[in-house]
């Protein structure tokens, strides 16, 4: 991202606290979709990242959820980490001021968690991010992503084009595919919810198998079964002949 468009895009953000507070204050269905997937994750996180965090809420109800986690927060927007800090910096989330690309985390996190983030990220730039979040993932790791659907930016394009970002991509399911092999990862799950629209929103879960390499397994030693055997051979003569058992004898 060139220093242009990132001053652009902090301002952006910056100029949009507002709305940020309004949705903490008064709650966000788009928001309150993603949490609940959030937090059924099934294993309790000892370190998480959430990047774009805006003013923080979603990291505070993280703490709240997983207590005893290391929680890592980063947002482009110097006014949405000062008000996260204010609002939220004594429940222990570490808060940052930062692209992930630029920030010097020296820790690798089990929970990684893109909150409408990622279609934020310009196609230029999506080999350098894909590269920030494999370099900071746990061996095991996961990450979240929530974000509109295409059809969604499509109607919003037509119709309500002000809601549109400074930068606002499209996401396919090729796009995740590509994010979790950069990654070393696998697209887990995807799925479209419906939260204003049919179908307007997505979730995803890229996730780190690790897998034990594949050794040999003696098999049970098995008594010889002649009478079994006897009746198998008896029913295959009778019904295919003998031929078909003198086939399978020699295969």
């Amino acid at each position: 991202m060139s220093e242009g468009v990132h001053d652009q895009v902090a301002q952006y953000y910056d100029d949009h606290v507002p709305r940020k507070l309004r949705d903490f204050l008064h709650g966000n269905l788009r928001v309150d979709a993603a949490w609940r997937n959030i937090a059924g994750h099934p294993h309790e996180p000892a370190r998480v990242l959430e990047v774009g965090c805006g003013i923080g809420y979603v990291s505070a109800r993280m703490r709240e959820c997983w207590p005893a986690a290391d929680i890592v927060a980063v947002d482009l927007s110097p006014t949405s980490i000062e008000v996260a800090e204010r609002l939220f910096g004594d429940l222990g989330v570490r808060f940052g001021c930062a692209r992930l690309e630029d920030f010097a985390l020296d820790a690798e996190f089990d929970l990684i968690v893109l909150m409408d983030l990622y279609e934020h990220i310009e196609q230029s730039e999506r080999d350098d991010f894909h590269a920030a979040v494999a370099r900071v993932m746990a061996p095991a790791g996961a990450v979240f992503l929530s974000f509109p659907t295409p059809e969604y930016q499509a109607h919003l394009r037509a119709n309500e084009p002000h809601k549109i970002q400074p930068v606002d991509e499209d996401i396919s399911a090729a796009d995740l595919e590509r994010f979790a092999a950069d990654c070393e990862a696998k697209l887990e799950n995807y799925r479209k919810i419906s939260v204003w629209r049919r179908w307007d929103y997505a979730h995803a879960w890229l996730q780190r198998i690790v897998e034990p390499p594949l050794s040999r397994v003696e098999p049970p030693v098995r008594e010889p079964d002649h009478e079994g055997h006897s009746r198998r051979t008896e029913l295959v003569m009778q019904r295919l002949g003998a031929q078909w058992v003198e086939a399978a004898d020699r295969s």
